[in-house]
């Protein structure tokens, strides 16, 4: 007989939903997976030489964590379908639309032991593969993956906006920084290979190399780095 268990759980009070869903497991499993990614804000877009778009690097300002695990459910020993059983976690995949106030998404909380994992169903999978001779379900494998849910952080501060950006190739200390991020006009975002020369000629300013090379503070035209941020419409003041 197992030990592990699925509760039905208020992921704001952190209580069990009463009445809802408590199931202890015919089987513990034999082991969970979990699998931890890093969130945080996407950056600007910029255009690359070839017209496609790129995403600067996300800034990281998180986590996320998501629980997969293998049950085995077996009521041959009752001869009853073992349905009963699987249904009662299919339910997290549903709506509780018997309660308008009830969250949008049904809380989980699975305990093993000391090992507890509270969140939501990201994905739940069903194999029957053991039928009585009449044809009832006796035995079936769930397959499922939840997505944790923390409670807030009060403490936590804001997530930042989109990171900064250097401006011009000599940016550092005393540098102007962009007044708008990078993949927005007028701003560029210099590719490999790219002149102040061929980004002017690109962005059809109106204005020459050497007025852009100038206004953005580019020493070198002819060198510019990769990920070089420069204003194409820029004139000298």
């Amino acid at each position: 007989m197992g030990t592990a268990t699925i509760t039905e759980w208020d992921l704001v009070k952190h209580t069990q939903v009463d009445p809802g869903v408590h199931l202890v497991v015919d089987f513990d499993p034999k082991s969970l997976r979990l699998t931890y990614s890093p969130t945080g804000v996407t950056g600007a877009d910029a255009a690359t030489r070839s017209g496609a778009l790129s995403k600067f690097a996300s800034q990281q300002t998180g986590q996320s964590t998501t629980l997969s695990v293998e049950l085995l459910f077996d009521t041959s020993a009752e001869n009853t379908t073992v349905q009963a059983k699987t249904e009662q976690i299919v339910r997290f995949t549903k709506p509780d639309t018997s309660n308008p106030s009830a969250p949008a998404r049904r809380g989980m909380r699975f305990a093993w032991g000391s090992f507890l994992f509270e969140g939501v169903v990201q994905s739940l999978g069903q194999t029957i593969d053991f039928f009585s001779d009449t044809g009832v379900p006796l035995r079936a494998t769930v397959e499922m993956t939840l997505t944790e849910v923390r409670p807030p952080d009060q403490s936590a501060a804001p997530p930042p906006s989109a990171p900064p950006v250097s401006f011009g190739a000599g940016a550092g200390a005393g540098a102007a920084a962009p007044a708008a991020p990078v993949g927005t006009t007028p701003l560029t975002l210099s590719q490999s290979g790219d002149t102040v020369q061929s980004i002017a000629a690109r962005s059809g300013a109106g204005v020459s190399w050497k007025t852009i090379a100038a206004a953005n503070g580019i020493d070198n035209p002819r060198l510019l780095p990769p990920g070089t941020v420069l204003d194409p419409s820029a004139r000298l003041s």
